[in-house]
């Protein structure tokens, strides 16, 4: 119960997460233990660690109790942390890295041929653009047979629309080509993750705050979704949740070539989640200008900015809260002036909207 994963392997995350359920099994770490002061159970918990197993036997009650309860509670978020720790860097290294790797080398491949089809497409352009300009300064009419000649004279007319064609392919006017590929290459490599499906969404290491709720719930019917032959009978749109499926997920999960048509890729829409931790805040940064004038005394006067009212403000959008109306006198009001110092001070809205999304 010690030993946190080593491997960052599909194998070693259902360990880790098997590891979570055996320690929660005890339900030790749902105790309601919060008159202790957390650096006594820390304490217990250090001591309990590093005393050998027939020296604790021998500890009178309830002493003995109490260290092996701090010490099951701190194994128990441990393995919580290991576990999304593991699950991040699996996500980071062997799933998206890789596919993104494998799609920026499908990519590269295709560069030397796009560059060239582009340097003619943007001369033909280039002459195009000038005749254009010329016949509308002088006034005059447009002399195709003039205007073919001039253009050829870049490159044969078969060579210019064979680059035109190049340049169609390769860059879709969809605008998210790259995108599109790392999805695809990420629904392949689904059997990375398929090992710990089973577990995912029902280990204790997996909690909501109120917006996760839904994903919450999605992610419990991933085992059940791993274990469903597809290949004998198709997954159908009905029998997932649509709300889930982010707009440019919509193609790999729902127009897979090699699908039947109207069916779900399922493999997609497993790896649908975590395609989502790329767009997951890591950290944050505050930049206040110097160009400003600021105040941080108790009272502000004049034209200035009240830097610990903006500052508590600035960090509520760090933890993922939202402008609400100015008139609220909220720290997340959504407008602030000169000396307006309403901000430094939590309101009730405002811890609520905390609580709620960290509950």
């Amino acid at each position: 119960m010690r030993r946190p994963p080593t491997r960052t392997t599909g194998t070693a995350m259902k360990g880790a997460l098997q590891r979570v359920e055996d320690i929660a099994a005890f339900g030790l770490g749902r105790l309601k233990l919060e008159q202790i002061p957390p650096n006594r159970l820390s304490v217990l918990a250090r001591y309990g660690l590093g005393t050998k197993a027939p020296k604790l036997e021998r500890t009178a009650e309830p002493k003995g109790t109490a260290i092996l309860t701090a010490v099951m509670r701190h194994l128990e978020a441990k393995a919580i942390d290991d576990a999304l720790d593991l699950f991040e860097i699996l996500m980071a290294t062997r799933l998206i890295s890789t596919a993104k790797r494998s799609t920026d080398k499908q990519r590269l491949s295709t560069l030397p041929q796009l560059e060239k089809a582009s340097r003619i497409v943007a001369r033909a352009a280039k002459v195009f653009i000038e005749k254009l300009e010329s016949i509308e300064a002088a006034g005059g009419e447009v002399d195709v047979a003039a205007l073919w000649r001039a253009l050829e004279e870049v490159a044969p007319r078969s060579v210019m629309s064979g680059a035109a064609a190049i340049v169609v392919t390769l860059v879709p006017q969809d605008g998210d080509s790259a995108q599109t590929a790392l999805r695809g290459a990420l629904a392949l490599r689904y059997n990375t993750v398929k090992p710990f499906l089973s577990l995912l969404g029902e280990t204790p290491a997996l909690e909501a705050a109120t917006g996760g709720v839904r994903i919450l719930a999605g992610v419990k019917k991933l085992p059940a979704l791993s274990r469903g032959k597809v290949g004998e009978k198709p997954l159908l749109p009905r029998e997932i949740d649509d709300k889930l499926v982010p707009p440019h997920w919509h193609q790999a999960v729902y127009a897979n070539a090699e699908q039947p048509q109207g069916t779900v890729d399922r493999d997609a829409y497993a790896c649908t989640w975590f395609n989502l931790k790329i767009g997951v805040q890591q950290e944050s940064d505050i930049m206040f200008n110097k160009n400003k004038l600021w105040s941080t005394a108790s009272t502000c006067s004049g034209s200035r900015y009240d830097l610990r009212g903006l500052a508590v403000h600035e960090f509520g959008h760090a933890f993922g809260l939202n402008h609400v109306a100015e008139s609220t006198d909220q720290v997340m009001g959504d407008k602030s002036g000169y000396c307006d110092t309403y901000m430094r001070k939590l309101q009730r809205g405002d811890t609520l909207e905390m609580i709620n999304r960290y509950k």
